[in-house]
């Protein structure tokens, strides 16, 4: 496990498994949960069902709410095969936004231009 999942400004590192110095594993969604959550779920940033890797580097600990969201989001950007817009977008906190566009951005490399 790594120390975080986030960078200063809350955006997504490529650090998996978030969990703090003492080894606690928590979801980086927000800085504190309140209340506590009473599970956390290993989310493959790149879904196994797409190709994804079976590795740490591909894993982050989410609470049941981001996690739903998260798979909410991504089958967002399957129906468009692209990112939403932002009217889609704005319902999900930036945590989720980045997390799939990360995903989705591993699973749909931009093509090299010949």
């Amino acid at each position: 496990m790594w120390a975080t999942g986030m960078g200063g400004d809350g955006a997504v590192t490529g650090e998996p498994l978030t969990a703090t110095p003492s080894g606690e594993r928590r979801c980086q969604c927000v800085l504190r949960h309140s209340p506590v959550p009473m599970e956390l779920h290993r989310h493959h940033v790149w879904p196994l069902g797409e190709g994804g890797p079976d590795v740490a580097g591909n894993l982050r600990w989410l609470c049941p709410t981001t996690h739903s969201s998260a798979h909410k989001l991504w089958r967002e950007y399957q129906k468009r095969s692209t990112a939403p817009p932002w009217d889609v977008l704005r319902k999900y906190n930036k945590y989720t936004r980045d997390i799939v566009a990360l995903g989705w951005s591993q699973a749909h490399p931009d093509p090299v231009p010949f």
